[in-house]
């Protein structure tokens, strides 16, 4: 069997692939593909957002791209051998990475919990974060069926299963994360909610005694009493203090 590795768009052209394959040999983004035309049998598979290699069989020959790793560390005689190393040593790592990303994120999301204090940077980080999560998940889902299909060896296909799962349970963490904080944010508006009814409920009895006491009514009895000045504090300062009580022996504030 003989073995090719494509570096460049020269070696593409030596090689004269029909276009179907050589477009695909040119495009590292990530994307799960199967191409079969006559003898040629043609993977792409996606270890993680921006690592992507390609195998081309045909005729005898096994023709390797690799986009975001060196790919020519991992090769092997047997090509089952090559596709296991690089979700075994790559893919692993890339888990690694997330998890650790992971941790990161959930320092911060209680560190700004601690602070009972909404941070727009933290919410994005988490969707963010949810957002290569689960299309890595996809990408993994995908081609579990295709390597399920068309390779023989079990250990690539128990690999690629195993990432699949640590990176559904990783998609469970961060919607977990999300809950809490989400929660958190109702939880400091509902405590300013209501402080304001507090101090709306201490205030409006006040305001509507001004209102009253301030319009331009010719006779107003309580007005000529020489006490009315210290009285209307003095029930404005019991009446503010006794609230006051009331709602704290409520648990209200």
């Amino acid at each position: 069997m003989v073995i090719k590795v494509i570096k460049t768009e020269k070696d593409l052209e030596d090689l004269k692939l029909k276009e179907l394959f050589s477009q695909e040999f040119l495009n590292g983004n990530p994307r799960v593909k199967f191409e079969k035309f006559e003898n040629v049998l043609l993977f792409k598979l996606v270890v993680s957002m921006d690592k992507v290699f390609i195998v081309l069989m045909n005729k005898g020959q096994v023709i390797y791209r690799s986009f975001g790793f060196d790919i020519e560390n991992y090769i092997s005689k047997d090509i089952n051998e090559t596709i296991f190393k690089v979700f075994q040593d790559i893919g692993s790592n890339e888990l690694d990475e997330l998890r650790n990303e992971l941790t990161k994120v959930e320092e911060l999301v209680f560190s700004e919990m601690e602070k009972m204090k909404f941070n727009r940077e933290v919410i994005k980080k988490l969707y963010n974060f949810k957002k290569v999560v689960d299309n890595l998940s996809r990408y993994y889902f995908l081609q579990e069926d295709l390597i399920e299909d068309y390779i023989v060896d079990k250990r690539v296909l128990f690999q690629v299963r195993r990432i699949r799962t640590a990176l559904e349970k990783l998609s469970q963490s961060v919607n977990t994360l999300i809950s809490v904080y989400l929660e958190m944010i109702g939880t400091i508006s509902n405590d300013i909610m209501k402080f304001l009814t507090v101090i709306a409920t201490i205030f409006i009895p006040l305001t509507f005694l001004a209102g009253v006491y301030g319009m331009n009514f010719e006779h107003f009895p309580e007005l000529k009493w020489k006490y009315s000045y210290f009285f209307f504090w003095l029930f404005t300062i019991v009446f503010i203090v006794s609230s006051i009580i009331y709602f704290k022996k409520r648990h209200w504030i």
